[in-house]
């Protein structure tokens, strides 16, 4: 039995998960991988790396450096079903001239396989009528399990009109590629891949985190504080706020970050 939403309005909408965060503290600027980025080549960009590799924070700046016109939409579990996940896309793409009865109808059928390639229409159709180049970036797929979502994606990706660009980062693994179908795509050099390695720091912008944080580690440091976090932000960050002796923290990396994290 497939379940139907009766009542598709009472899906809540929370319209917090469409806006890029706020940050209240100065952040390191990616500008290297930003203007990576800025490159209308591909069409699809996946940003995936383990937690604390400042996915969201390389895609905020993404977003305030993009000419076009930004859709940002930051999943949780709750967007972990078909008729939430279409309703906060849909108004997301096109708040304020979205087509409700359309919405409405599209939310009510069973959004089983048969019905996943008309939504990527609808989605798709919204998407034309954009006058601007435009760039949407789905934050945290990682919370995201259901095979219809990822089937309506995989639907919408080939229908993305020219001047469309999609982001979808998360803890995913490459197998996202296979995932959303992406194959070809890839092949055809249209699929970039931001990763681990290529989320580190790279020295200069290790010295600039210091620069910014008014940090207590010494630049003839900085070169051991790049050895025990081989550049992954969040342990930069750590030994940043915690007063540390580096060499015993990179005795007992496991334990300090535990208790960073745990705070």
């Amino acid at each position: 039995m497939t379940a139907v939403i009766r009542h598709p309005e009472f899906t809540p909408l929370v319209t917090t998960k469409l806006k890029p965060p706020q940050y209240h503290r100065k952040m390191v600027q990616r500008a290297v991988r930003v203007d990576q980025l800025m490159n209308p080549n591909w069409k699809v960009l996946l940003v995936l790396s383990p937690a604390g590799f400042g996915k969201t924070v390389v895609l905020s700046q993404l977003a305030d450096s993009f000419s076009g016109d930004v859709v940002w939409y930051s999943l949780d579990p709750h967007d972990n079903e078909p008729q939430t996940f279409v309703k906060h896309l849909a108004y997301a793409l096109k708040q304020s001239s979205l087509d409700e009865m359309d919405l409405r109808r599209l939310l009510t059928q069973p959004l089983i396989s048969e019905h996943s390639h008309t939504t990527a229409i609808f989605l798709s159709h919204i998407l034309e009528s954009a006058p601007r180049a435009g760039l949407i970036i789905v934050d945290n797929f990682q919370t995201i399990t259901h095979p219809v979502i990822y089937q309506i994606i995989a639907e919408l990706i080939p229908l993305l009109p020219d001047h469309t660009q999609l982001v979808i980062s998360g803890r995913n693994p490459l197998e996202l590629i296979h995932e959303l179908a992406l194959e070809r795509l890839h092949l055809a050099g249209q699929v970039q891949i931001l990763d681990r390695g290529s989320l580190k720091f790279t020295p200069e912008e290790l010295e600039s985190f210091y620069l910014l944080h008014d940090s207590s580690v010494e630049k003839n440091q900085f070169e051991l504080v790049a050895e025990i976090t081989g550049g992954w932000p969040i342990m930069v960050d750590c030994l940043t706020k915690r007063e540390v002796d580096l060499c015993a923290a990179q005795q007992r990396l496991p334990e300090v970050l535990t208790s960073y994290l745990d705070r």
